[in-house]
């Protein structure tokens, strides 16, 4: 009897744990991005992620918006404020090569929002956050996956990678249809 009982807590378990993941194993939900249920997905590889709304034409946006960066990190990761500040720079930098940073919401501006989640982890993964600047209706989405994160005790390392990932963030753009 006792052994019954224990087989259909399990099973009540297993229904429950399948059923929290949500209707639709293929929309991944983030703390960061929250639900990407509306919009298409485009891309998914080992290394990145891309969505994208349903007739969004990224072509019209010219300039971009850059919010200030998000550091998500494991415990006992030091200097966020100093990875949140280089890396808001390394990907303006990116981005200016092709679409110059605004300093306010326009008809052609498209705002960016970006966190580094799990620093200091395995599953270290950069979360972008693309809307228009003036509606704030989310038209994609990108995650990136890092194959490799930085050694968090060397910085010329740090900065190498974060420069990587936002040379990474402006090509994605480019492949969901942008500049």
């Amino acid at each position: 009897m006792a052994r019954s009982g224990a087989r259909a807590v399990l099973a009540a378990a297993l229904v429950a744990a399948v059923s929290a993941c949500g209707g639709d194993a293929d929309v991944p939900r983030s703390e960061f991005l929250g639900d990407l249920g509306r919009l298409e997905r485009l891309s998914d590889t080992a290394q990145y992620a891309t969505w994208k709304k349903p007739g969004a034409d990224l072509k019209r946006y010219r300039r971009v918006l850059l919010d200030p960066i998000e550091v998500r990190a494991a415990a006992g990761v030091d200097a966020l404020d100093r990875i949140r500040t280089y890396f808001r720079q390394s990907t303006m930098l990116a981005m200016n090569e092709s679409y110059p940073v605004a300093d306010e919401p326009g008809r052609d501006v498209l705002r960016l929002r970006a966190a580094i989640a799990g620093l200091g982890t395995s599953r270290t993964t950069v979360e972008t956050d693309l809307r228009d600047s003036l509606t704030g209706e989310r038209v994609a989405a990108i995650v990136e996956r890092p194959a490799e994160t930085p050694p968090l005790d060397s910085w010329p390392d740090v900065e190498k990678t974060l420069d990587v990932w936002a040379k990474a963030l402006r090509a994605r753009l480019a492949a969901l249809g942008g500049t």
